[in-house]
Protein backbone atom coordinates (compact mmCIF):
# COMPACT_ATOMS: atom_id res chain seq x y z
CA UNK A 1 0.00 0.00 0.00
CA UNK A 2 1.13 3.55 -0.76
CA UNK A 3 -0.38 6.65 0.82
CA UNK A 4 0.30 9.83 2.74
CA UNK A 5 1.57 8.94 6.22
CA UNK A 6 -0.45 8.96 9.41
CA UNK A 7 0.64 10.98 12.41
CA UNK A 8 1.61 7.84 14.28
CA UNK A 9 4.03 6.92 11.47
CA UNK A 10 6.44 9.77 12.22
CA UNK A 11 8.75 7.76 14.54
CA UNK A 12 9.06 5.07 11.85
CA UNK A 13 9.78 7.71 9.19
CA UNK A 14 12.54 9.13 11.38
CA UNK A 15 13.99 5.63 11.79
CA UNK A 16 14.07 5.15 8.01
CA UNK A 17 15.87 8.50 7.60
CA UNK A 18 18.38 7.60 10.31
CA UNK A 19 19.06 4.15 8.90
CA UNK A 20 19.38 5.39 5.31
CA UNK A 21 21.36 8.61 5.75
CA UNK A 22 22.93 8.42 9.21
CA UNK A 23 22.10 12.03 10.08
CA UNK A 24 22.04 13.13 13.75
CA UNK A 25 18.67 12.89 15.48
CA UNK A 26 18.70 16.65 15.98
CA UNK A 27 18.92 17.25 12.22
CA UNK A 28 16.11 14.80 11.49
CA UNK A 29 13.96 16.39 14.19
CA UNK A 30 14.69 19.81 12.70
CA UNK A 31 13.18 18.76 9.36
CA UNK A 32 10.10 17.23 10.97
CA UNK A 33 9.55 20.28 13.15
CA UNK A 34 10.02 22.90 10.43
CA UNK A 35 9.33 21.40 6.98
CA UNK A 36 7.37 18.17 7.30
CA UNK A 37 3.67 17.77 6.66
CA UNK A 38 1.74 14.59 5.93
CA UNK A 39 0.54 16.10 2.64
CA UNK A 40 4.15 16.45 1.44
CA UNK A 41 5.14 12.86 2.26
CA UNK A 42 4.43 9.61 0.42
CA UNK A 43 4.98 6.28 2.12
CA UNK A 44 5.12 2.64 1.03
CA UNK A 45 3.78 0.20 3.64
CA UNK A 46 4.50 -3.46 4.27
CA UNK A 47 2.05 -5.08 6.68
CA UNK A 48 0.91 -1.61 7.74
CA UNK A 49 4.47 -0.50 8.60
CA UNK A 50 6.40 2.20 6.65
CA UNK A 51 9.33 0.76 4.71
CA UNK A 52 10.01 3.49 2.13
CA UNK A 53 9.33 7.23 2.00
CA UNK A 54 9.89 10.35 -0.04
CA UNK A 55 8.95 13.97 0.52
CA UNK A 56 7.59 16.16 -2.30
CA UNK A 57 8.37 19.80 -1.51
CA UNK A 58 6.39 22.36 -3.54
CA UNK A 59 8.20 24.64 -5.97
CA UNK A 60 7.63 26.27 -9.37
CA UNK A 61 9.35 25.83 -12.72
CA UNK A 62 9.73 28.49 -15.40
CA UNK A 63 8.02 27.26 -18.59
CA UNK A 64 7.41 29.52 -21.60
CA UNK A 65 7.90 32.62 -19.48
CA UNK A 66 5.45 31.56 -16.77
CA UNK A 67 5.78 29.78 -13.43
CA UNK A 68 4.10 26.39 -13.18
CA UNK A 69 3.72 24.29 -10.01
CA UNK A 70 6.20 21.44 -9.61
CA UNK A 71 7.50 19.16 -6.86
CA UNK A 72 11.00 18.56 -5.53
CA UNK A 73 11.56 14.98 -4.33
CA UNK A 74 13.67 15.12 -1.18
CA UNK A 75 15.17 12.52 1.17
CA UNK A 76 13.85 9.53 -0.78
CA UNK A 77 14.80 6.46 1.24
CA UNK A 78 14.00 2.82 1.85
CA UNK A 79 14.96 1.13 5.09
CA UNK A 80 18.22 -0.75 4.40
CA UNK A 81 16.63 -4.05 5.46
CA UNK A 82 13.91 -3.59 2.83
CA UNK A 83 16.00 -2.42 -0.13
CA UNK A 84 16.18 -4.12 -3.56
CA UNK A 85 12.53 -5.17 -3.36
CA UNK A 86 11.07 -2.48 -5.61
CA UNK A 87 9.60 -0.31 -2.88
CA UNK A 88 11.18 2.95 -4.05
CA UNK A 89 10.40 2.27 -7.70
CA UNK A 90 6.74 1.77 -6.81
CA UNK A 91 6.81 4.90 -4.70
CA UNK A 92 8.29 6.99 -7.53
CA UNK A 93 5.53 5.71 -9.82
CA UNK A 94 2.95 6.62 -7.17
CA UNK A 95 4.43 10.10 -6.82
CA UNK A 96 4.12 10.59 -10.58
CA UNK A 97 0.46 9.54 -10.52
CA UNK A 98 -0.29 12.01 -7.72
CA UNK A 99 1.61 14.73 -9.59
CA UNK A 100 -0.62 14.11 -12.61
CA UNK A 101 -3.73 14.40 -10.45
CA UNK A 102 -2.44 17.69 -9.04
CA UNK A 103 -1.49 18.94 -12.54
CA UNK A 104 2.15 19.53 -11.64
CA UNK A 105 4.38 20.47 -14.55
CA UNK A 106 7.22 18.23 -13.37
CA UNK A 107 8.91 16.38 -10.55
CA UNK A 108 12.56 17.24 -9.93
CA UNK A 109 15.28 15.82 -7.72
CA UNK A 110 19.01 15.83 -7.05
CA UNK A 111 20.53 12.34 -6.70
CA UNK A 112 22.25 11.88 -3.37
CA UNK A 113 25.25 10.44 -5.20
CA UNK A 114 26.20 10.14 -8.89
CA UNK A 115 25.68 6.37 -8.87
CA UNK A 116 21.93 6.91 -8.37
CA UNK A 117 21.59 8.77 -11.67
CA UNK A 118 21.07 5.58 -13.67
CA UNK A 119 18.52 4.35 -11.15
CA UNK A 120 16.40 7.45 -11.60
CA UNK A 121 16.86 7.28 -15.37
CA UNK A 122 15.18 3.87 -15.30
CA UNK A 123 12.17 5.60 -13.78
CA UNK A 124 11.93 8.29 -16.46
CA UNK A 125 14.08 11.06 -14.99
CA UNK A 126 16.79 12.75 -17.03
CA UNK A 127 19.61 15.10 -16.15
CA UNK A 128 18.27 18.58 -16.84
CA UNK A 129 19.63 21.13 -14.39
CA UNK A 130 23.20 22.43 -14.44
CA UNK A 131 25.14 24.53 -11.99
CA UNK A 132 28.40 26.41 -12.04
CA UNK A 133 31.02 25.19 -9.57
CA UNK A 134 34.09 27.23 -8.70
CA UNK A 135 36.82 26.07 -6.31
CA UNK A 136 39.16 28.41 -4.45
CA UNK A 137 41.79 28.17 -1.77
CA UNK A 138 41.50 30.90 0.82
CA UNK A 139 44.46 32.66 -0.78
CA UNK A 140 42.87 32.49 -4.23
CA UNK A 141 39.56 33.85 -2.96
CA UNK A 142 41.40 36.62 -1.14
CA UNK A 143 43.02 37.65 -4.42
CA UNK A 144 39.52 38.14 -5.88
CA UNK A 145 38.10 39.97 -2.86
CA UNK A 146 37.32 43.65 -2.61
CA UNK A 147 36.35 45.44 0.60
CA UNK A 148 33.63 48.04 0.82
CA UNK A 149 30.32 46.18 1.07
CA UNK A 150 27.67 46.46 3.74
CA UNK A 151 26.91 43.06 5.27
CA UNK A 152 23.21 42.78 6.08
CA UNK A 153 20.97 40.10 7.62
CA UNK A 154 19.94 37.50 5.03
CA UNK A 155 16.19 37.71 5.62
CA UNK A 156 14.13 35.12 3.76
CA UNK A 157 11.85 37.65 2.09
CA UNK A 158 14.80 39.64 0.74
CA UNK A 159 16.67 36.56 -0.52
CA UNK A 160 13.48 35.18 -2.08
CA UNK A 161 12.76 38.43 -3.89
CA UNK A 162 16.30 38.73 -5.25
CA UNK A 163 16.41 35.06 -6.26
CA UNK A 164 13.05 35.35 -8.01
CA UNK A 165 14.19 38.46 -9.87
CA UNK A 166 17.51 36.85 -10.84
CA UNK A 167 15.89 33.70 -12.25
CA UNK A 168 12.82 35.39 -13.73
CA UNK A 169 12.28 34.13 -17.26
CA UNK A 170 15.22 31.71 -16.99
CA UNK A 171 13.61 28.83 -18.86
CA UNK A 172 13.44 25.57 -16.93
CA UNK A 173 14.80 27.00 -13.67
CA UNK A 174 13.17 26.37 -10.30
CA UNK A 175 11.64 29.08 -8.15
CA UNK A 176 11.14 28.53 -4.41
CA UNK A 177 8.53 30.24 -2.26
CA UNK A 178 9.57 32.22 0.80
CA UNK A 179 8.88 29.40 3.28
CA UNK A 180 11.23 27.09 1.35
CA UNK A 181 13.98 29.73 1.22
CA UNK A 182 13.49 30.41 4.93
CA UNK A 183 13.95 26.73 5.71
CA UNK A 184 17.10 26.55 3.56
CA UNK A 185 18.55 29.52 5.44
CA UNK A 186 17.60 28.08 8.83
CA UNK A 187 18.95 24.64 7.89
CA UNK A 188 22.27 26.19 6.91
CA UNK A 189 22.47 28.04 10.23
CA UNK A 190 21.43 24.91 12.14
CA UNK A 191 24.32 22.95 10.63
CA UNK A 192 26.85 25.65 11.54
CA UNK A 193 26.84 27.75 8.38
CA UNK A 194 26.48 31.50 7.82
CA UNK A 195 24.00 33.31 5.59
CA UNK A 196 25.27 36.51 3.98
CA UNK A 197 23.50 39.31 2.14
CA UNK A 198 25.53 42.31 0.99
CA UNK A 199 25.00 45.67 -0.58
CA UNK A 200 27.80 47.49 -2.42
CA UNK A 201 28.17 50.23 -5.06
CA UNK A 202 27.59 47.68 -7.87
CA UNK A 203 24.45 46.12 -6.37
CA UNK A 204 23.54 43.24 -4.07
CA UNK A 205 24.27 39.55 -3.62
CA UNK A 206 23.89 36.70 -1.14
CA UNK A 207 25.51 33.41 -0.17
CA UNK A 208 24.69 30.38 1.98
CA UNK A 209 28.12 29.55 3.38
CA UNK A 210 28.52 26.10 4.88
CA UNK A 211 30.66 25.22 7.93
CA UNK A 212 34.07 23.63 8.30
CA UNK A 213 37.57 24.13 6.97
CA UNK A 214 36.47 22.87 3.54
CA UNK A 215 33.50 25.09 2.87
CA UNK A 216 30.67 24.50 0.44
CA UNK A 217 28.89 27.71 -0.50
CA UNK A 218 25.59 25.97 -1.14
CA UNK A 219 24.25 28.78 -3.28
CA UNK A 220 25.28 32.29 -4.18
CA UNK A 221 23.91 34.86 -6.57
CA UNK A 222 24.99 38.42 -7.23
CA UNK A 223 24.50 41.24 -9.66
CA UNK A 224 27.24 41.98 -12.18
CA UNK A 225 30.38 43.33 -10.52
CA UNK A 226 29.38 42.20 -7.00
CA UNK A 227 31.31 38.91 -6.72
CA UNK A 228 34.52 40.54 -5.45
CA UNK A 229 32.61 42.22 -2.61
CA UNK A 230 30.77 39.00 -1.82
CA UNK A 231 34.08 37.11 -1.70
CA UNK A 232 35.36 39.62 0.86
CA UNK A 233 32.23 39.17 2.98
CA UNK A 234 32.53 35.38 2.83
CA UNK A 235 36.14 35.52 4.01
CA UNK A 236 35.14 37.79 6.90
CA UNK A 237 32.39 35.37 7.98
CA UNK A 238 34.25 32.08 7.46
CA UNK A 239 37.64 30.71 8.51
CA UNK A 240 37.51 28.11 5.75
CA UNK A 241 40.68 26.89 4.05
CA UNK A 242 39.02 25.94 0.75
CA UNK A 243 35.74 27.04 -0.84
CA UNK A 244 33.53 25.21 -3.33
CA UNK A 245 30.99 27.71 -4.61
CA UNK A 246 27.78 26.71 -6.40
CA UNK A 247 25.70 29.10 -8.49
CA UNK A 248 23.65 29.37 -11.68
CA UNK A 249 25.57 29.34 -14.94
CA UNK A 250 27.21 32.44 -16.31
CA UNK A 251 28.05 34.48 -13.21
CA UNK A 252 31.78 33.72 -13.30
CA UNK A 253 34.08 33.36 -16.27
CA UNK A 254 34.38 29.85 -17.69
CA UNK A 255 38.09 29.71 -16.88
CA UNK A 256 37.22 30.13 -13.19
CA UNK A 257 34.22 27.82 -12.94
CA UNK A 258 32.99 24.64 -14.58
CA UNK A 259 29.52 23.30 -15.30
CA UNK A 260 28.31 20.19 -13.48
CA UNK A 261 25.00 18.31 -13.20
CA UNK A 262 22.64 20.03 -10.80
CA UNK A 263 19.59 17.78 -10.81
CA UNK A 264 17.12 15.67 -12.78
CA UNK A 265 13.58 16.14 -14.05
CA UNK A 266 10.54 14.04 -14.84
CA UNK A 267 8.13 16.06 -17.02
CA UNK A 268 4.52 15.43 -15.98
CA UNK A 269 2.11 17.90 -17.62
CA UNK A 270 4.69 19.98 -19.50
CA UNK A 271 7.52 18.97 -21.87
CA UNK A 272 9.89 21.20 -19.84
CA UNK A 273 12.40 22.00 -22.54
CA UNK A 274 14.86 24.86 -22.33
CA UNK A 275 16.52 27.30 -24.64
CA UNK A 276 19.53 29.45 -23.83
CA UNK A 277 21.17 29.26 -20.43
CA UNK A 278 21.17 25.87 -18.65
CA UNK A 279 18.28 25.51 -16.15
CA UNK A 280 19.13 25.87 -12.46
CA UNK A 281 17.63 24.08 -9.45
CA UNK A 282 19.54 25.12 -6.33
CA UNK A 283 18.70 25.11 -2.60
CA UNK A 284 18.44 21.33 -2.65
CA UNK A 285 19.35 20.90 1.04
CA UNK A 286 22.18 18.49 0.24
Amino acid sequence: MMAHPRGEDIPALKQIWKAAFGDPDSYIDFFFEHRFSVQKAMVAYEKDKPVSVLYVLPCHINVDGEQHPAGYIYAAATHPKKQSKGWMGNLLHYAKSIAKEEDLAALVLRPGEPSLTRYYERHGYRTFFQESTAKFTRKQLLSCAKAGSQILPAFADVVTAFRRHYLDGWEGSIQWEEDAVEYALEENTFTGGKNIFIRCPQGVGYALVGPGPHVTVKEWMAERGVFAYLADAILKQSEGETFTMRSPAGILRQEISKMSPGGMILPVSSPCIWRGKPPYLGLTLD
